[in-house]
């Protein structure tokens, strides 16, 4: 239906105002400030770390902080020592910066460690907490406590190892359910000094620990995390990365492991063989960007974070990256989190970095069906002294209004002597946050019988493995506009086999010729991208 008609010229001037102003209004994203939280003495270092999850099971997200230097005199460098102490404000209509309930331990017990939410490992319809953290320098201590109406100070799981020694650490991540019996199960990293790392999996049903080790033996462990029901078959699947080297950490493959009905499952989609460079491991779940009802995932970060849609036919090229090294996490942290922000049925993601100006910044990606690369919002720090905006971050409905809000921590000043008691600021989720860089060109163009401007020919296809010569013909307009792409070609396992860069002048002329070493036979994809993302792939034959 036309609303509207602006060929009129006694309204041409009025319509074109009127755009302006939508446009403008477009490009105005905000997250309303709702509370900020403080901690109760310069120095406490409110927010270290976060949570968010429904702890007391009342179906409404709640939020956890993680108050690192507490302790019970109220004064910063107490003679009797720090505690630390993990506090709860609980969602709901008329949540607030205030207080609910909170943990307190020995001296020492929650300082030097991070918070994780687990889900429900035990089937109680009730989120559960997990603690991993350096007990009195001492021991390395996993502690769970399953959710219930007040926290208990007792932990209901302990998971304790010698400090200093061959343990130098454990990473504990989600994995959903990976076997689909209605309780959620963790994975636990072991990192050890001088032997192979361990992983082992917690069975939420049995509370045992089973070794991941069937499908694994023989390399570097570094890194595993649940990244959601990726493949549409109902159960939750997880990714590991292994450095494939014993020093170094360069070299990563990066493995996706499909849930099934036995623990631990062996088949697996080797999604990147080689990094060829340091990656960033606290990566995961995405939910659904693009609305296809399957869970998509963050498979790795470099330069850029790597991005994968999921599908019940999932391919190892990644479908979207975010080109800019900028945008990163504190310590011990997911890159990235997920929820609906703006409410409209696709999942949205936000990152931040403490160090990213003078006192940090976060950023938000809409995601939608034709979601691209470039974000949508800046948060901009709060009034600050360096004092580490976007050291984490955990997004959550709090105040149950039907959108996804986020939890941001600016827990201490840089540098140390400029103490302050640590801050997390609460942002609300809200309809009239719209993607403002869709004049960009999403990452995901029409369909090639739509979109003249982006098509490519690859000729000859099939490609003799006598000659393998190829002419990637640019057909459209639209690479005639750009300044350079990245040609990229993988193989069916995923392996980066050849990555070039086209300039302005070739993709002008609208043809470029490459020749490929030593390739056998099989099924190849090539990726064409530029700054924003992915532009468009296609497959091709050698034979």
């Amino acid at each position: 239906m036309n609303y509207l008609n602006c060929n009129s010229s006694r309204f041409g001037l009025l319509c074109l105002l009127l755009f302006a102003g939508i446009a403008m209004l477009s490009a105005q994203n905000s997250m309303p400030l709702l509370c900020t939280m403080y901690g109760e003495f310069d120095g406490a270092q409110l927010g270290k770390f976060l949570a968010s999850l429904d702890f007391n099971g009342d179906g409404i997200d709640d939020l956890v902080a993680l108050e690192a230097v507490w302790n019970p005199d109220g004064v910063y460098g107490s003679p009797n020592g720090t505690f630390g102490r993990i506090n709860f404000y609980w969602g709901g209509e008329g949540f607030d910066a205030n207080l609910d309930a909170s943990i307190s331990g020995e001296v020492r017990e929650y300082v030097t460690g991070y918070l994780v939410s687990l889900g429900d490992i035990n089937n109680d319809g009730k989120e559960d907490l997990a603690y991993v953290g350096l007990l009195s320098h001492t021991h390395i201590k996993l502690s769970i406590f399953l959710g219930r109406d007040e926290p208990d100070p007792v932990p209901d799981y302990e998971l304790s190892y010698p400090y200093p020694g061959d343990i130098r650490g454990i990473t504990v991540r989600p994995l959903g359910d990976i076997n689909s019996d209605g309780f959620d199960d963790v994975g636990i990293t072991i990192g050890r000094r001088y032997t192979e790392s361990e992983f082992l999996i917690l069975d939420g049903s049995s509370m045992n620990l089973i070794p991941e080790g069937t499908c694994m033996a023989g390399t570097h462990l570094i890194h595993m995390g649940g990244i959601g029901d990726v493949n549409g078959d109902g159960y939750d699947d997880y990714l590991i990365s292994r450095i494939l080297q014993a020093t170094g950490g360069l070299h990563n493959r990066i493995t996706v492991f499909f849930g099934r009905e036995s623990i631990p499952p062996c088949d697996s989609l080797v999604i990147t063989e080689d990094t060829n460079g340091l990656i960033d491991t606290f990566v995961g779940p995405l939910g659904d960007l693009n609305g296809d009802g399957i869970d998509d995932f963050l498979g790795w970060k470099g330069q850029d974070f790597k991005i994968w849609y999921g599908s019940s036919a999932l391919m190892p090229e990644w479908d979207l990256f975010v080109p800019d090294n900028l945008y990163s996490m504190g310590a011990c942290s997911y890159v990235l989190i997920h929820g609906d922000y703006n409410g409209d049925g696709y999942s949205d993601m936000i990152s931040s970095s403490p160090n990213y100006g003078a006192d940090g910044s976060a950023f938000l990606w809409l995601g939608g069906a034709n979601m691209n690369g470039t974000y949508d919002m800046r948060f901009y720090a709060p009034h600050s002294i360096s004092e580490k905006f976007g050291w984490d971050k955990a997004a959550g409905d709090f105040n149950n209004d039907g959108f996804c809000d986020v939890a941001i921590s600016q827990p201490y000043a840089d540098p140390d002597p400029i103490r302050t008691p640590g801050r997390v600021h609460v942002y609300l989720g809200n309809a009239g946050l719209t993607d403002t860089t869709v004049s960009n060109e999403d990452d995901v163009l029409p369909p090639v019988d739509q979109a003249s401007l982006w098509d490519i020919r690859i000729s000859p296809n099939p490609v003799s493995v006598n000659n393998p010569c190829i002419t990637i013909n640019f057909i459209g307009q639209g690479y005639k506009e750009l300044q350079k792409v990245r040609i990229e070609v993988f193989n069916v396992k995923g392996q980066m086999i050849s990555n070039l860069e086209v300039d302005h002048v070739s993709l002008a002329s609208g043809r470029y010729f490459t020749r490929f070493h030593e390739l056998s036979s099989g099924l190849y994809f090539l990726k064409i991208s530029d700054q924003r993302g992915s532009v468009i792939s296609r497959k091709f034959v050698i034979n």
